[in-house]
Parts: structure tokens; C-alpha cells; sequence
């Protein structure tokens, strides 16, 4: 069992940079060496998905497989589902989610969400009154 303490604002709640690639497993050998690309993702625990930020996505070459509608704070909005593989190297053993669906984020104030499909690979802890988080692994 590993214990990483996360970066945590009690205004803002925790962030974690993660890293996103194209999905080695479906991906030819091009777009598996292509760079990978550092995002900083909030973590919502009442986000059923990880959603990636659309620019990032589309700056990265992927393309959505499929589209659905999300329930936002805002209403309901069409966004594309797109496979990808994430790989979070601030956690102790490194936590690599391969062929990973995620949901485009529209959002221009952050990269993105960590949603629970993510949050059920460890034990999460929050400390509001203190200001700490931490993921065990």
C-alpha cells in the first residue's frame, strides 16, 4: 500500500496531472510513439467519467468513436467519447488505465475531470478542515 498526497484547495477541491496518449492497444505504431500530452485534472467524485478537455483531444489527433449527452451543472450537452490511454506517474505504483473511454470536456477554465471510473482503481481521501487529499494505492 502506497500513500501520495495530492495537491488540495479547499476553494478549488484536488488535482492530479496525469498523462493521456493514444491507445496502444488500438492505435497503429505511429500514433503509439507520438508524444504523449500532461493535463492536470480535477477530481469529481460525482463524475461517473473521466473528461478530457476537447482542445487537448483534437490537438492530440484523436477523433471521437462515438458521441452522447452529459448532465452539466449548465444542462445537457452532446459530447464525443473518445478512447485514449492514461498513465498517472504521481501515484506510487504508477497507475497506467489502458484503452480508457473519456468524455470531451467543454470547459475553457480546466483541462478536465477525474471521474470514478478512475477513482475505483484506489482509495481516495479528502480533509476538507485540514486542506489535504490523499490516493492510496
Amino acid at each position: 500500500m502506497s500513500i501520495s498526497h495530492v495537491p488540495y484547495d479547499t476553494e478549488n477541491g484536488a488535482e492530479i496531472d496525469v498523462f493521456v496518449s493514444h491507445p496502444a492497444s488500438i492505435s497503429s505504431p505511429e500514433k503509439v510513439t507520438s508524444p504523449r500530452k500532461r493535463v492536470r485534472l480535477l477530481i469529481d467524485t460525482g463524475a461517473k467519467r473521466t473528461a478530457i478537455s476537447g482542445k487537448t483531444l483534437g490537438e492530440m489527433g484523436l477523433l471521437p468513436i462515438a458521441k452522447t449527452m452529459m448532465k452539466t451543472v449548465g444542462g445537457d450537452i452532446e459530447v464525443g467519447i473518445y478512447h485514449i490511454d492514461l498513465t498517472c506517474e504521481y501515484l506510487s505504483p504508477v497507475l497506467r488505465m489502458e484503452d480508457m473511454q473519456v468524455s470531451e470536456f467543454k470547459s475553457p477554465w480546466r483541462d478536465g475531470v477525474l471521474g470514478r471510473d478512475f477513482l475505483e482503481k484506489v482509495i481516495l481521501e479528502i480533509d476538507h478542515a485540514e486542506g489535504k487529499a490523499k490516493i492510496i494505492t
